[in-house]
């Protein structure tokens, strides 16, 4: 982003998009931005950091004499006191820069970041006062709605510098927002209709996203109306999820007058997979429940996993439980693509954002020392006031029961908390290396507290056992621990639009045969028989090639060569849902 790229009544940037909105490029250069410097610094690239370093200078630089970070010019700004879309796509950079100041304790961008919510407060005050704040000067109800999310900027620039008027700022955003005059896509999020009993039904990713900002604003200020609105909104939020974890979000979760129904053929859209994995991941951080962590383990392993390709280089932009296809003839948001920009460029990088956002609260710090909070194969270490403690995950999960968390402490004694999933029944626990070792055994956790050496480990079992799961509409979906397995359809994938560069393109994807077309039927009366498979082949990678399966008898009603009535009584296969494109995950189950 640069200060003469700029968009303005004096800019020669163009600024097009298939919508015609202004902000939507500074959405989609932000997201990216954010998914970039996340995935560099997760990953420890330093030719990477040296590269992100660069792009965030360049951008520190441009901010304007009034403190300004956005993509709007002066001349546009003086316009109106409020632009539609500029808080939402400043609080996409200046998230980059906030994550950046957390890698590297850079004074001078924290402090470039206040001034540029300095800027912002101003001019939001100045707007408020004349009846312009969330007004629909561009027609675009979207922009106006997605600026709300400048409080999650604000609340965390306040928890760093303490700065009163910053709490200030976040609150009055969020006052004009549930007091304006929204259409229905945006207003799942308004105070009033958080605490009502009108079922969400908005735009998904708008409704995701708003779902923390009451409770972000609710722990810094204790307000118990924000805390019930979120306590609210969430219940009718998870009536709108699907088996897979989704918020049924094709584009909308329902309209006026409806309520969600999320079967396994709606679509979920990236976007909303993405913001809902924040919003639980910030409500397990402020109230220590661990049922939100329940449905973060859900959605990641599940649907997220599903509506990436296997090689990274497309995303579904609407991803479904029962999906037989997907191509562009379905919509333009069914296809595969990595722009997806015949629809809208915002599910791509949002997807790229998604490991990163949850990588980083898979070990967090405690008050009493370390809480492990998801799991998976990664190394961290957590600084506290007594000394750093390294922690390491040795483990297969999901792909197997056995995690083993290595510590390096040097002799400190602290509270080691681990959490138990809600799917989990009869975990066992083992330490090695430690002195003083007392448990504490909770509903969702184990907390360990003993003297932690140089190379301590805590062996975890966590039994996986077959779970069945209830649709919508009384379908059955199985699950064996926190992956839900579906039947996969062996597909073809044809280019319809390339990009010039060798591997990138948009792909349809649909089934090599048409034994495909009708999804299995399981039996009541034999499901005791399903048996799962735990064993991952050596070397192999288990979302790609899943040596990890379930087997289950049913019934094929697809015809098949010399066979009068279909396929008859067989042995169903299945493999985790994230390790598919096309796929059969609920069934009808036949007494």
């Amino acid at each position: 982003m640069t200060s003469s790229r700029r968009l303005g009544p004096d800019s020669s940037a163009a600024g097009t998009n298939i919508a015609g909105v202004g902000w939507w490029n500074g959405e989609s250069e932000g997201n990216w931005l954010l998914a970039w410097v996340t995935h560099a610094l997760l990953l420890g690239d330093e030719t990477a950091i040296a590269a992100v370093r660069a792009y965030l200078g360049r951008i520190v630089d441009c901010q304007g004499d009034d403190g300004y970070i956005g993509m709007f010019t002066k001349a546009a700004r003086a316009q109106q006191p409020y632009v539609g879309g500029d808080l939402w796509t400043q609080s996409r950079v200046l998230q980059a820069l906030q994550v950046w100041v957390e890698y590297t304790h850079d004074d001078a961008t924290s402090t470039a970041i206040s001034a540029a919510l300095d800027y912002s407060a101003n001019r939001f005050r100045l707007a408020k006062e004349q009846g312009e704040a969330f007004a629909p000067h561009t027609g675009d109800s979207c922009g106006r709605g997605h600026d709300l999310m400048i409080v999650e900027v604000a609340a965390e620039q306040f928890l760093r510098t303490s700065d009163p008027a910053l709490l200030t700022f976040a609150s009055a955003v969020y006052d004009c927002f549930s007091q304006a005059d929204l259409s229905w896509p945006d207003a799942d999020g308004q105070l009033g209709q958080l605490l009502s009993d009108s079922p969400v039904i908005g735009h998904g990713a708008h409704t995701a996203e708003y779902l923390r900002v009451p409770l972000l604003l609710a722990d810094l200020n204790a307000d118990g109306s924000l805390r019930a609105a979120f306590d609210n909104g969430y219940q009718k939020i998870t009536r709108a999820l699907g088996v897979a974890g989704g918020l049924k979000s094709d584009e909308t979760i329902s309209a006026p007058g409806g309520h969600p129904v999320p079967l396994p053929e709606s679509g979920y859209e990236f976007c909303a997979i993405t913001e809902l994995a924040i919003s639980l991941l910030e409500a397990a951080r402020i109230t220590g429940d661990f049922e939100y962590l329940d449905r973060v383990e859900t959605l990641f392993l599940n649907i997220a996993q599903a509506g990436i390709a296997g090689d990274g280089r497309s995303v579904a932009y609407f991803v479904a439980e029962n999906q037989p296809a997907g191509t562009h003839v379905m919509g333009a948001r069914w296809d595969y693509s990595p722009t997806h920009d015949d629809a809208a460029v915002c599910c791509v990088p949002n997807a790229g954002r998604i490991l990163p956002i949850v990588a980083r609260r898979m070990v967090m710090q405690s008050g009493s020392g370390i809480s492990v909070q998801l799991y998976g194969p990664m190394q961290t270490s957590v600084a506290t006031a007594d000394g750093l403690i390294t922690v390491r995950q040795e483990t297969q999960f999901p792909f197997d029961e056995q995690v083993i968390v290595h510590l390096g402490a040097d002799g400190l004694a602290f509270e080691v908390e681990l959490r138990i999933p809600g799917w989990c029944a009869g975990p066992v626990v083992r330490v090695v290396g430690a002195s003083g070792l007392r448990q504490e055994w909770l509903k969702d956790r184990v907390r360990l507290t003993a003297t932690w050496g140089a190379c301590s480990e805590i062996h975890l079992s966590l039994p996986q056992e077959l779970r069945t799961l209830p649709t919508i509409d009384g379908r059955t979906a199985l699950a064996v621990g926190p992956l839900l397995y579906c039947v996969p359809i062996d597909h073809l994938a044809s280019a319809h639009r390339e990009y010039g560069v060798d591997g990138y393109a948009d792909y349809d994807l649909v089934p090599r045969s048409p034994g495909s077309m009708h999804p299995p039927v399981l039996l009541a009366d034999r499901l005791t028989e399903a048996r799962a498979t735990l064993a991952q082949p050596s070397g192999q990678d288990p979302w790609a090639d899943p040596g990890f399966q379930l087997t289950v008898p049913g019934i094929n009603p697809n015809p098949r060569h010399g066979a009068l009535d279909g396929g008859g009584e067989s042995t169903i296969r299945l493999v985790p849902l994230g390790s598919t494109s096309l796929r059969w995950t609920a069934l009808t189950t036949a007494p």
